[in-house]
């Protein structure tokens, strides 16, 4: 019994390890997607980390539930293999990171492996049912504000640090959103971002470059400058730009506004 579970654990982390770790090597050697600051190595290093980590966390999480099946032979109702969990759990993860972070990924990858493995032990009517209801699921997230949010959110910071590498190797910024589009929209396919041009709510985002500035922004689901930009999903209309999209608070890059005081008159004070 635990060489078999041993086993399912190592095949969740395998194949969790085969599809993050992936993409991983696919976005920072072959793409060169990462801080321009930072070495190549070290972005692959924190990356296979993370990677390894996850895995190995899916991999615990997905081995003692499936011992209680171990050895029973039921070819009506099979299971749901090691190997092709961890496979979909590798590109789930590497999708809930980039849309939601690190913490927030982690907690979808577990709570998809043991989702998985509730859904296994159904019946077998029940178990079609509840995969049609995950997959019903996941099409109303799709749909959902949060869901576009949490997009345009990823979009915002994507195309930031894309301004930086370009920054980094002396490359001028694209002069339009279009332009911009066919630059690095497919490479933005690699994060799930469908186009730099249109918003998750299909308005134009507002791209637009000064001296030794720029601003990439959604106006959210109104189209509509205004409301500030905050990470609200309840606010419907509210702008995302950077600052929002990194979660900081009002006026977190902005510089404290000057202030001129003209001194009065000392003797009218006194009155």
């Amino acid at each position: 019994m635990s060489r078999a579970i041993l086993k399912i654990w190592a095949l969740t982390t395998g194949g969790f390890l085969l599809t993050y770790g992936g993409m991983v090597v696919l976005r920072v050697l072959v793409l060169d997607l990462r801080d321009p600051a930072e070495p190549a190595w070290a972005a692959l290093a924190v990356g296979l980390g993370v990677a390894a980590a996850f895995g190995i966390i899916a991999g615990m999480a997905s081995a003692p539930l499936s011992a209680p099946w171990l050895g029973q032979v039921d070819r009506k109702a099979p299971r749901s293999g090691a190997l092709g969990l961890g496979l979909a759990a590798g590109m789930l993860g590497i999708f809930a990171v980039d849309l939601a972070g690190a913490v927030y990924g982690l907690a979808a990858v577990v709570g998809f492996v043991v989702l998985i493995h509730i859904i296994d032990a159904f019946p077998h009517v029940l178990r079609i049912v509840a995969a049609i209801a995950l997959v019903a699921g996941i099409h109303l997230f799709l749909r959902s504000q949060t869901y576009n949010v949490l997009r345009a959110r990823q979009t915002v910071i994507f195309v930031d640090a894309a301004f930086d590498r370009l920054a980094a190797s002396a490359e001028a910024p694209p002069a339009t959103a279009s332009e911009l589009q066919a630059r690095i929209g497919r490479v933005a396919l690699l994060h799930g971002i469908t186009s730099l041009e249109y918003d998750p709510w299909g308005y134009d985002y507002h791209y637009e470059l000064g001296k030794g500035s720029r601003v990439f922004l959604t106006w959210g689901a109104d189209g509509m400058p205004g409301p500030d930009p905050a990470i609200d999903p309840g606010t419907p209309g509210a702008d995302i730009d950077l600052r929002a999209a990194l979660g900081l608070e009002a006026g977190g890059l902005r510089p404290p506004p000057e202030i001129r005081v003209t001194p009065g008159d000392p003797e009218s004070s006194q009155e």
